[in-house]
């Protein structure tokens, strides 16, 4: 051990020397420079400095001697001791039991494994799914009591995405489920193309085409290649290292479970299939490989973060589709895991496998009846179906035949007449669906369908053949142009009647025939309107513009003038007709007059701004009344809103029975729109109405009173009755109504601005128009090609990439992207792709006419998405979170 200094001695501090003899301010020096106490007398900084010293010159020794030991000590690398962390810890740790833990026997038991040896494998162009069977059982030998169990492992490549399909066998005709989870695996992740690849075994061969003739039909590419017995090459096929993976956890879950519940769980237990499907489920989503992220993070980019339960666990739920009987909703059942699409808990009890959307965990995690009640296999439902498995019945069933079979009968006379029978009647209701699934069915074919009737049996053939129907539920775009009420009348809202069949309508002789006495009378909508020669074409359309006219003149719009001395000071205004075919309880030929006024004309005419309603205001009245029970919302649609204007200026038209005054405005007009906004804003104020400066098309009447105007349509909310007050207010100042409505949180429904607005008891649904994205499979030809699931592929083609598109295809792209561009308003799925669409609208390319292609596919899936508006509870606002206020506190 090293001496302190004695008297005498010099000790050297940085680069100086000091001694007892030192000075004061010396001696102070050299403790501020070793950061030691600098109070005290001289001889007590002389004692520091040497007492400072001696421990450094110790501690140096101390340190080399340890670093000689050091070097001379072998490095041992030993396992750590594994400690028992507490009882919430274990708890979570078992749901999963990823990542593997020391202290866990289960895990120690199935999942330690031997040290990893790192391969590189080639990269590839076309992802890789490899696929293999995998064979579990319990005991030594196989028996009824511990068969052997078929699983089918898959692995992607790129992502280690893996699944893991339990079927009844390896033959053919029982891989429907895999053959369906390996297509929807491929479409998970997002793959146009890709390579399948299995060993050689014929079971696998036949597995790997059935899934390639069902991406075939899909319009997707699929490659199968195949690796020989014992092959190196590539790898050989991935899955043969994932099923140890899969395995062991699985056995892991099993093990859980029966060290827990005490329970003895064989290979013939319907556990034990299930426990292998979600240990894939669960290395999935929360195996963290080492890019420090999971395979399901890898393909959707966020977190898997839906609730699960152990497995084997007891859970409380309540089963989809909820029971109608009456009793105790919520049941006890096994968790068995979620399915891969839809995120429902799958469960099983004594009544079979089911799906449920939540789960509440039991006190007794694990319970040994349970787990002996429990049935229900994967292969025995098709997995991820909304609904208990019931047997479908036989498709093909024999008729009951009446006992005198009628004669056939004219169309019109079938309509007409009642049917003999009320089994008659479902027996021609379900003939046409019947013939039309025997025609198509390749076991039903004539031969056998005659083998179901007995020869002696005379029966009537009766020929169907598929029909274009209309939904009457549905628009049309043929609705009554006008709505005339009586001066004294009162606007109510029109009570929803049954739908009339069409022979009811025909016998009816109140109901006057928009056809009657034309030589098409009786053509119904789905035959479309009549086709006339030339020749009997202009004669009708000649008598349809005098008819135009002659309402014209009935309405005091037009004036007739007695000499050309009326024209002084009046300005000719050119019109034209426009002719169409309307469907009124038949097909009539109509003509309206429009006028044709041109800018360059009239360059002074620039002050023609006409107020709208804009998109963010459509649905803030919708809003209001689901936040209320006591709003309703109405709809009000003005019928020849122009008509109603008189013109600024003196104006006259030149037509075929001479020149006429017209008085009023016309539609076409460019005045038009803004003349009646001034009009209707008249009228509004009138009533007590205020318009709202940031949007003049939106009107209100404080806590009374909103409406919302488009042009001549318009959206009114108010406290019950009051919409339809003012409709009737409205009404007498002359303006031609049709009331739809109204809407409320217990039911109704109306139309405003090609949006369905309908109460469902504790929201209000909004819902645009299909005939958009039917409009846009017509314009591509896409009627029959098959929908897609996604809205945008996984990868979205470059600007510029492929031939840049003219002529007819470059004005078909156009209008479709104007067509997405008005529908994105209210579709929030599409709105990414639309705008890369409309983006790329100056110079388009093949590719991204592919991508327009793959959009209106899309659509054809999914032509609606309604939005729910959801009944709302009052709540805190931002300021008074801001100012920490509850408002709950009186």
């Amino acid at each position: 051990m090293q001496e302190i200094p004695m008297e005498g001695e010099v000790v050297k501090v940085g680069d100086k020397e000091f001694r007892e003899t030192s000075s004061l301010r010396d001696l102070r020096w050299a403790c501020r420079y070793l950061r030691l106490p600098q109070s005290g007398a001289k001889s007590l900084l002389w004692t520091r400095l040497q007492k400072e010293i001696a421990l450094s010159k110790l501690k140096a020794a101390v340190e080399a001697s340890d670093a000689v030991l050091a070097e001379y000590t072998p490095d041992v690398n030993h396992g750590p001791l594994p400690q028992r962390p507490d009882a919430q810890t274990v708890m979570l740790h078992e749901l999963t039991h990823l990542p593997r833990a020391d202290w866990c026997e289960s895990c120690q038991a199935a999942l330690s494994r031997e040290d990893a040896h790192p391969e590189v494998e080639p990269k590839r162009e076309i992802p890789v799914i490899s696929v293999d069977w995998m064979f579990n059982r319990t005991g030594e030998v196989e028996s009824e009591e511990h068969p052997l169990t078929t699983q089918l492992v898959a692995v992607c490549h790129t992502t280690k995405y893996v699944i893991c399909v339990p079927v009844r066998s390896k033959a053919a005709e029982d891989n429907k489920p895999a053959v369906e989870e390996l297509t929807k695996m491929a479409s998970i992740l997002g793959f146009e193309k890709v390579t399948l690849r299995g060993d050689s075994e014929p079971s696998m061969r036949k597995l790997l085409q059935m899934v390639q003739m069902a991406r075939t039909r899909l319009g997707l590419a699929t490659e199968i290649e195949l690796a020989n017995p014992d092959s190196s090459e590539h790898q050989g096929v991935r899955a043969e290292r994932y099923i140890d993976k899969v395995r062991r956890l699985g056995l892991c879950l099993l093990h859980t479970v029966s060290a827990n519940s005490k329970v003895e769980l064989k290979s013939s237990h319907p556990l034990y299939s299930w426990a292998f499907r979600h240990s894939a489920f669960l290395l999935t989503r929360y195996h963290v490989h080492s890019d420090g992220v999971t395979s399901f993070e890898l393909v959707h980019g966020r977190k898997f973060d839906a609730k699960i339960a152990a497995f084997g666990s007891v859970v409380f739920c309540q089963l989809i589709p909820k029971p109608k009987t009456k009793g105790i909703p919520w049941e006890k059942c096994v968790y068995l895991g979620r399915s891969s699409m839809g995120s429902l808990s799958i469960v099983s009890s004594s009544k079979g496998i089911g799906y449920a959307r939540t789960v509440r965990r039991a006190a007794q995690v694990y319970q040994p009846d349970a787990l002996l009640a429990m049935r229900g296999v994967p292969w025995n439902p098709t997995l991820d179906v909304v609904t208990m498995r019931v047997p479908r019945g036989v498709r093909l069933r024999v008729p009951e035949l009446v006992e005198e079979v009628p004669a056939a009968t004219s169309p019109r006379e079938e309509a007409a007449s009642d049917p003999p029978s009320s089994g008659g009647s479902e027996a021609q209701s379900g003939s046409p669906g019947e013939s039309i699934l025997a025609g198509l069915s390749g076991a039903a074919s004539a031969a056998s369908s005659q083998e179901l009737l007995p020869a002696d049996m005379d029966v009537g053939r009766l020929e169907w053949f598929p029909a274009r129907l209309v939904r009457e539920d549905q628009p049309h775009g043929h609705d009554e142009d006008s709505f005339v009420c009586d001066p004294d009348e009162n606007l109510e809202p029109l009570a929803e009647e049954d739908p009339e069949s069409e022979g009811d309508v025909f016998e009816n002789p109140e109901v006057e025939k928009g056809d009657a006495g034309m030589p098409w009378e009786g053509r119904t909508y789905v035959q479309g309107p009549p086709e006339l020669d030339a020749q009997a074409l202009e004669e009708l359309d000649k008598q349809m513009e005098l008819k135009e006219l002659d309402r014209l003149l009935g309405m005091k719009v037009l004036k007739r003038m007695n000499g050309d001395h009326e024209k002084d000071g009046k300005v000719r205004l050119q019109c034209k007709y426009v002719l169409d075919w309307r469907f009124r309880s038949g097909w009539v030929r109509r003509a309206r007059l429009v006028a044709k006024e041109y800018r360059f004309l009239e360059p002074s005419l620039t002050d023609l701004y006409s107020p709208a309603s804009v998109a963010s205001s459509h649905k803030l009245l919708a809003c209001l009344a689901a936040g209320n029970s006591s709003l309703e919302l109405l709809s009000v649609d003005i019928t020849d809103a122009y008509l109603q204007v008189r013109q600024r200026r003196p104006t006259f038209i030149q037509t075929h029975i001479g020149d006429l005054e017209l008085c009023y405005n016309l539609p076409g007009q460019r005045a038009g729109a803004k003349d009646w906004f001034m009009h209707l804003l008249e009228i509004l104020k009138n009533k007590g109405l205020s318009s709202f400066d940031g949007n003049p098309a939106l009107f209100c009447k404080e806590q009374a009173l909103a409406l919302n105007s488009h042009v001549d349509d318009m959206q009114i909310l108010g406290l019950k009755g009051v919409p339809m007050q003012l409709a009737n207010d409205l009404k007498s100042e002359g303006l031609k109504l049709k009331v739809d409505g109204p809407v409320t949180l217990d039911g109704g429904s109306s139309h405003f601005l090609k949006k369905k607005f309908q109460g469902l008891g504790d929201a209000i649904e909004v819902t645009q128009d299909a005939k958009y994205a039917e409009r846009l499979q017509s314009i591509l030809g896409l009627e029959k090609a098959h929908g897609k699931h996604t809205p945008c592929p996984s990868k979205v083609p470059s600007p510029g990439e492929g031939e840049r598109l003219d002529g007819e295809s470059l004005q078909v792209y156009k209008r479709c992207v104007g067509i997405l561009m008005y529908m994105c308003a209210e579709r929030p799925d599409l709105q990414y792709v639309v705008k890369v669409l409309s983006s790329r609208s100056s110079a388009p390319t093949s590719s991204d006419f592919g991508l327009l292609r793959h959009v209106v596919k899309y659509l054809k899936l999914h032509p609606v998405i309604p939005i729910v508006l959801e009944k709302t509870v009052p709540g805190k606002t931002l300021k008074q979170k801001w100012d920490g206020v509850d408002p709950d506190e009186p």
